[in-house]
Parts: C-alpha cells; structure tokens; sequence
C-alpha cells in the first residue's frame, strides 16, 4: 500500500501545475479544506479525545 501511495504522490509531485485543468486544481483545493476541517471537527468527539 506504501509504495502504490509513493507512486502516486510522485506522479502528481512531478506535473506542472499548468498541465493540469484548473477546474481539477480548485475542486482538489475544496476537497482538501474539507477533509481537513473534517478531521478537526472530529477531534472535538469524545471518542476521538486520548
């Protein structure tokens, strides 16, 4: 699982942000803020507290 995780992230460390669509690019962006605050919200929950 590692190394598939690798491989993708060095494909898309080595594109140039121009080759792709920048319709890719802004919903990436927005997927990314959400995770994020996601996880924030989560670490609220009582469960998730150590």
């Amino acid at each position: 699982m590692l190394s598939a995780l690798n491989s993708f992230v060095a494909l898309i460390c080595d594109r140039d942000k121009y080759t792709i669509p920048s319709e890719t690019l802004s919903h990436s962006r927005l997927v990314l803020a959400d995770t994020i605050a996601t996880i924030i919200g989560g670490m609220a929950e009582p469960e998730i507290k150590i």
